[in-house]
């Protein structure tokens, strides 16, 4: 998702849904089957969703994760993300969007994590000699 995206349409209310700030590319949703886990599946996404952001000229790359999802919070500190307080999320709308995913889930996940990953900016000198 992009700044001006309207964001991910499956949730119930606008004020659930991510709204990005200028320069940022969040990721909606990220998976792969159980059987497939391990394999680098996850980071090829994220490589590709990366280029697509730089592509973009994005300054950052957002996602969240549930808190007790151990295996995609290391994925995502192996490249690059960092948990961060998230300035959108009031404690009403974290309280809602919990009770949301336990009646989802059945309340396997409740909590969770906004991760940033700042993207550098390739340099604009070029080696002359």
């Amino acid at each position: 998702q992009f700044h001006g995206d309207v964001g991910d349409l499956s949730f119930p209310t606008e004020g659930m849904r991510h709204k990005c700030e200028l320069g940022e590319c969040h990721v909606e949703w990220i998976g792969v089957l159980p059987d497939a886990t391990g394999c680098g599946l996850g980071t090829k996404l994220l490589g590709w969703a990366e280029e697509q952001a730089r592509a973009r000229g994005c300054k950052e790359m957002t996602l969240h994760v549930f808190a007790k999802n151990h295996g995609a919070r290391r994925l995502y500190e192996r490249v690059g993300f960092v948990v961060s307080p998230d300035p959108h999320k009031s404690r009403a709308v974290r309280c809602l969007m919990g009770s949301f995913f336990v009646c989802i889930f059945g309340g396997r996940y409740f909590g969770f994590h906004l991760m940033v990953k700042p993207l550098a900016q390739a340099s604009a000198t070029a080696d002359t000699s």
